[in-house]
């Protein structure tokens, strides 16, 4: 209801239906696409894709989702019209405004596809297109989406709600983490490692750099929710809290003690998880944007700014009187909204609550570390412009950032990263100089629309059949997402602890049924638009320092803020009174969003999910054929698995791992034989032939995987395992060509030095294997990290050992190996100084 505006005349609520002309749009494509938004944003907190799983594919499903429900918005808007349609010229304008920053994000997104395409190679074509799809998906969700809750208060407030619940639910989770689950993983892991790092997958030795990195996760690592990160998880908990906060002092004057006290019950919930994850740049920015977020919707001012409320006949209690003046109860209560007690109280319990957690869950290091944290993060900056200077076009490309970084990563740094801890810099990472300052444009043209934004009249009053339905559709998509994932969960075994699940659904739940009444009365949309903003500012904040924006988990509840901060001016006729006439149920704008909407399904369908997910099953299958010692079973799967996708280089990997198995394991064991007789009597037709076949599948693992440097690492290993076993001089000679050209692509990694250096010294070249041990020594040294020393990095034995090898390949610690090409004092003092610094942390 806006203030002041006088009487209005009443109108049909759909002045097409009475003059029997055709629906404005497809009633169901509009409901479809309200409850894909809910069911998707579950799917995307159950099965968020962190770190590098949307680079392996894990996050097509919802991108998906995210491309159907998109496409429902721009459906249900293609009869639509702009809010400003008072003369032609205010048209046009409108019309403009609108389509600019649409049209700015799908050119981000198209340039992010063709970077996908032209970086591969050196890069990998699976890993980038499956990236590119979550930029396609993207923009089509926040484009589509700020189409189809245009108009629709009612709505928009539901999805803060939603939002609001799904941080909470991660929230439970993340404390029953906290409290429960990690110490019962670190009891376990002190009483049986191996057991534990088997279970995980990891193959570390007793003081290697991979153990001690694991241990460090394991006894300093806080809650990561359903997330693979910690500051990923902080992310979706500081969006939360926003938003939380925003609904707590909105609605303080008219909540109960029981409502009030189940308010701040969430609020609680959501900092000390927050505190627990140990993300300063979380905490930070959750704390202020929180605070920014309680006096944005305390201030009635906010809600007339200057762009004019979108509502529906829910907003402020639907009437069926024709006139829409402020009632005395009305103005009583905006009296009582203006209060600043909420803000005090709220600021107290803030304060109170964020000490007790930061006392039950903090640890010194968190201020000590700071600036190193953010020394490390200009670190990745650094390298990242540098990748960007030399590939200003497209940088990396999407899903390729990781293997170009480490060429180009400074000597000093520690940390392999995947992404650069600021989306800017991911951006520029994945598409160049173009995609970054495309980027920035779109941010600003955000802004300068809203400056002339308008809405169409407010219609309080009237009646409209389909926001009902609407919303119990929106319920259902988010009832159904829950069951449906928490059963898919229990059946991948991914699902935690049943008290923590049913915790979380109470308490998330309860919160949800408890405060939804009060939202849905209280929060306009002047104010859902300024808390979104908010909202969207304090995850940036995060964002500029911690965590990846294209993790679906984090970034879709952004692009859904962002819908609802900045609602598209396009919107269906069902939200506006226009002439009927002018309407047509087929159109040439539905047309073509209905041909590119069958493009886009059917390209990430048949292109991508159908390939990508056969490869993932044969491949599963033939892990558990290993697992039962079935090895030419898990070959032949394997190979099925490489022809099911032609891009993919893992199942490849895996099958050149599986082959040279199966070639260790091709003669029988020789029991008192040495090592040169068994050299000579392995070298049959049959080792010969299984030699080939794992040749030729270590030719497709490198045509496939561009220039990754772990992918060479791990077949520079495989290569020695087996001339341990045979001791061909092409597998020695094979595994130093693979290491020049690891050390190539990541100058800076003290492991490959090392093992290059060992390799040069067995094949006779002694100034070469002592240039690469001192290398490998003076990286080793370099940013006081322990875990980079040599005695912690275990290389392959470039020996033979004959039958030894069938038990699996023989390792050592690199200072051990390279004594005697290493200066003997510096070895000896690196071997005093990693026995009494082992509790020293990784930065």
């Amino acid at each position: 209801m806006r203030q002041g505006s006088g009487k209005s005349k009443r109108r049909p609520a759909d002045p097409a239906a009475a003059h029997g002309a055709p629906a404005s749009a497809s009633p169901w494509v509009t409901s479809a696409g309200f409850g894909l938004l809910a069911f998707t944003l579950v799917f995307a907190h159950y099965f968020p894709a962190d770190s590098t799983a949307v680079e392996s594919g894990d996050a097509l499903w919802v991108c998906l989702l995210a491309i159907l429900a998109g496409w429902a918005g721009w459906w249900s808007a293609s009869d639509g019209v702009t809010v400003a349609q008072k003369s032609p010229v205010q048209f046009s304008a409108g019309r403009c405004r609108t389509w600019i920053p649409d049209l700015l994000i799908f050119a981000v997104a198209g340039w992010i596809v063709l970077a996908s395409w032209q970086t591969s190679p050196p890069g990998n074509l699976r890993m980038a297109s499956n990236e590119a799809w979550w930029w396609v998906a993207a923009a089509v969700w926040w484009t589509g989406a700020r189409r189809l809750t245009a108009g629709k208060a009612a709505i928009r407030r539901l999805l803060i709600l939603i939002v609001i619940a799904i941080s909470l639910a991660g929230a439970v989770e993340g404390l029953h983490q906290q409290w429960i689950s990690l110490p019962a993983d670190r009891a376990r892991y002190a009483a049986d490692p191996e057991s534990v790092l088997a279970e995980v997958g990891i193959d570390a030795p007793p003081g290697s750099a991979q153990r001690m990195a694991f241990e460090n996760r394991l006894n300093d690592g806080g809650p990561i929710g359903t997330f693979a990160l910690a500051n990923s998880f902080a992310a979706q908990l500081l969006v939360g809290l926003v938003l939380s906060v925003a609904v707590l002092v909105r609605s303080w004057n008219t909540l109960g003690h029981l409502h009030k006290a189940i308010g701040l019950g969430g609020c609680a919930i959501l900092v000390l998880t927050l505190v627990a994850t140990g993300s300063r740049s979380g905490m930070a920015a959750g704390v202020l944007t929180s605070l920014a977020a309680g006096c944005i919707s305390l201030n009635r001012a906010g809600r007339q700014n200057n762009v004019k409320d979108i509502a529906d006949p829910q907003d402020s209690g639907a009437t069926h009187s024709s006139e829409t003046v402020s009632s005395p109860e009305d103005q009583t209560r905006s009296n009582k909204q203006g209060s600043w007690q909420p803000v005090v109280i709220g600021i107290g319990v803030l304060i109170v609550v964020t000490l007790t957690a930061v006392v039950a869950f903090g640890r010194g290091e968190w201020v000590r570390q700071a600036p190193m944290s953010l020394a490390f993060r200009f670190q990745y900056w650094r390298s990242t412009a540098a990748m960007a200077l030399d590939h200003p076009w497209f940088g990396a490309g999407p899903g390729n950032f990781q293997s170009l970084y480490e060429r180009y990563r400074e000597p000093s740094a520690n940390e392999q990263i995947a992404e650069p801890h600021n989306f800017l810099m991911e951006t520029l990472g994945a598409g160049g100089f173009l995609a970054a300052a495309l980027l920035i444009v779109w941010f600003l043209s955000l802004l300068a629309s809203q400056r002339h934004a308008s809405a169409p009249e407010n219609r309080h009053g009237e009646s409209n059949p389909n926001e009902t339905l609407d919303h119990q559709v929106v319920m259902g998509g988010f009832l159904a997402g829950v069951i449906l994932c928490l059963m898919s969960r229990w059946v991948i075994g991914a699902s935690p602890a049943i008290e923590a699940v049913l915790a979380s659904v109470v308490l998330a739940g309860g919160w949800f049924v408890a405060m939804r009444a009060f939202v849905q009365v209280e929060l306009d949309d002047a104010v859902v638009r300024s808390v979104s903003r908010v909202a969207i500012a304090g995850l940036l904040l995060h964002l500029t320092v911690s965590g990846g924006w294209t993790v679906p988990g984090v970034a879709l509840a952004g692009w859904t803020l962002a819908a609802l901060a900045f609602p598209s001016q396009w919107v269906p006729r069902s939200a506006v009174s226009v002439d009927p006439d002018s309407r047509s149920s087929w159109n040439h704008p539905r047309l073509a969003i209905g041909v590119i909407g069958m493009v886009l399904v059917c390209g990430i369908g048949f292109g991508s999910i159908r390939p990508v997910t056969q490869a993932a099953r044969l491949s599963r299958q033939a892990e558990f054929s290993l697992m039962d010692g079935r090895v030419d079973q898990a070959w032949r799967l394997l190979n099925q698995a490489v022809d099911a996708d032609p891009w993919d280089f893992r199942a490849a990997l895996s099958a050149a791992d599986a082959s040279h198995w199966r070639l260790i394991l091709a003669a029988p064991p020789q029991f008192g034989g040495d090592a040169q007789a068994d050299r000579v009597s392995d070298a049959s037709a049959e080792v010969q032939r299984r030699h080939q076949q794992w040749k030729n599948m270590v030719d497709t693992t490198l045509r496939r995987s561009g220039v990754s440097p772990s992918v060479r690492r791990v077949l520079a290993g495989q290569s020695l395992h087996v001339y341990q076993r045979f001791g061909f001089a092409d597998d020695l000679s094979f595994a130093a060509e693979l290491l020049n050209q690891s050390t190539a692509a990541s100058p800076s990694h003290q492991w490959h030095w090392a093992q290059l250096a060992a390799v040069r010294q067995a094949m006779g070249d002694q100034a070469g294997a002592e240039r690469a041990a001192d290398t490998a020594d003076t990286l080793s040294k370099l940013g006081n990290n322990y875990q980079r020393w040599l005695d912690r990095q275990f290389i392959y034995l470039p020996k033979v050992v004959g039958d030894e090898a069938n038990f699996g390949p023989q390792t050592a610690p690199a200072s051990e190996v390279l004594q005697n090409l290493l200066d003997e004092n510096a070895v000896s003092a690196k071997i005093s100084k990693s026995s009494h610094s082992d509790s020293q942390p990784e930065s």
